[in-house]
């Protein structure tokens, strides 16, 4: 890979997404929108005080408030002065609270919180490239794991996944840990290899301490734990820790829940906190609801900041056409020329994507709670766009695999530049 055209590109793409990280840090407003106050305060009570956040007990600090120029009582602002996000898993939060302990309630404590969803980034990107090379590894072009590396870059640069995941919040460590997963669920049934099946496990375990909706990858933990088993790779006891493990590790925080709200999560009352502010004339979803809640989530190339201001006429269009595309077009490429072991690539870099809609619409009709949001698909994205590649790879020699990852990385520069100048962004 080295000196080759890819690999200018991937260094050109890898540069990009560290200069919008890193700008991010700095310029993007604080607070974002999307609960970075609520999840800052997370990690401020568990850093200060050395303990969690308790749901309808905690409110924001006023100290915090004053570091987006609010001001005010917190108990007199609803929930927009509540600790709303304190029925969140405890992990991501507990590793960060060294800096809020050290830093206290500054600016500066905000920066460095948020350099570390930059190096989370980083991993995660990382990640995909380890898996991109277990994908293509049978690959005759030495050069299609790179390009199709190269292709999956692209969902990092997509505006949204940079803001969502450089801002704080839990998505900074579920996006690492989930492709950590199926790296590991891979390697595992590609070696027969017990220990890895474990450390899958652990991971999904540490996952679902991280965000509860990375639950969708429990049925490929299983699924590899049952297919090794069943050709007698590995014993019993191995299948049996890999899948306790996740339950293990999370046994701690589910008896907290229990002895603090009497419920093994605090989901239902979150819910109805957030309830009257997300859906305030009480709506009845139904169908519809759910198909404009399809096109809004497999479309969100833009974080929710800029919607009200990109997300009109022709930037709506466009972003379902792009949407329509990038759904519809790789499963049409894999019915007319099957790439091999597609099994394989239907279960590890799919389904987790299926499994993730899944749920969003089940909670949509069943719980009648509107979490169609694109930064849910987040951490199941990188999967899936190598297996856009290897769709693509059937058609198209590697080389023209990196070319349309860089036209693509051309638009999503474009877009950056028009989209980052705005106050959206700067906050001016």
């Amino acid at each position: 890979m080295r000196r080759s055209p890819v690999a200018r590109l991937i260094a050109v793409q890898l540069l990009i997404l560290a200069v919008a990280g890193l700008t991010t840090v700095v310029r993007f407003p604080v607070w974002a929108l999307v609960d970075e106050l609520p999840h800052f305060d997370y990690v401020l009570t568990v850093g200060q005080d050395g303990r969690l956040p308790v749901l309808e007990e905690d409110l924001v600090s006023p100290g915090a408030l004053a570091l987006g120029g609010q001001s005010g009582d917190p108990a007199q602002l609803g929930l927009a002065g509540q600790s709303y996000e304190a029925f969140q898993p405890p992990l991501y939060y507990v590793l960060l609270a060294p800096v809020t302990a050290a830093g206290g309630e500054r600016i500066a404590t905000v920066r460095v919180l948020r350099a570390v969803g930059v190096a989370l980034l980083g991993l995660a990107v990382w990640l995909t490239w380890l898996l991109a090379r277990r994908v293509f590894d049978e690959d005759d072009d030495e050069l299609a794991a790179p390009a199709a590396f190269a292709l999956a870059l692209c969902v990092f640069l997509l505006p949204a996944v940079v803001i969502r995941n450089v801002t704080i919040s839990n998505a900074a460590l579920a996006l690492p840990l989930a492709i950590a997963v199926v790296l590991l669920c891979w390697d595992a049934l590609e070696r027969a290899d017990a220990r890895r099946l474990l450390a899958a496990g652990v991971v999904l375990g540490l996952a679902l301490l991280t965000r509860v909706e990375l639950a969708v990858l429990a049925p490929l933990l299983a699924g590899v734990a049952w297919v090794l088993r069943r050709r007698g790779a590995i014993t019993l006891a191995w299948a049996a820790g890999a899948l306790a493990a996740p339950v293990l590790l999370l046994a701690p925080w589910l008896a907290w829940n229990l002895h603090r709200y009497g419920a093994l999560t605090a989901n239902d009352l979150a819910r109805d906190m957030q309830e009257p502010v997300l859906n305030p004339t009480g709506k009845t979803y139904g169908a519809g609801d759910l198909w404009r809640g399809a096109k809004l989530v497999f479309g969100g190339a833009l974080p929710e900041e800029w919607w009200y201001r990109y997300l009109s006429g022709g930037w709506r269009a466009g972003r379902d056409v792009i949407a329509a595309v990038v759904l519809l077009v790789p499963p049409v490429l894999v019915a007319l020329r099957p790439p091999e072991r597609l099994g394989r690539a239907l279960a590890f870099l799919v389904a987790p994507l299926l499994l993730t809609g899944a749920a969003l619409a089940f909670v949509l009709l069943a719980g009648q709670f509107d979490l169609l949001k694109p930064r849910y698909l987040h951490p199941v994205l990188p999967a899936y766009a190598l297996f856009v590649a290897l769709a693509l790879r059937r058609w198209l020699p590697a080389r023209g695999m990196a070319m349309l990852a860089a036209g693509v990385t051309a638009a999503l520069t474009v877009l950056w530049l028009v989209s980052a100048a705005g106050e959206t962004y700067t906050g001016a």
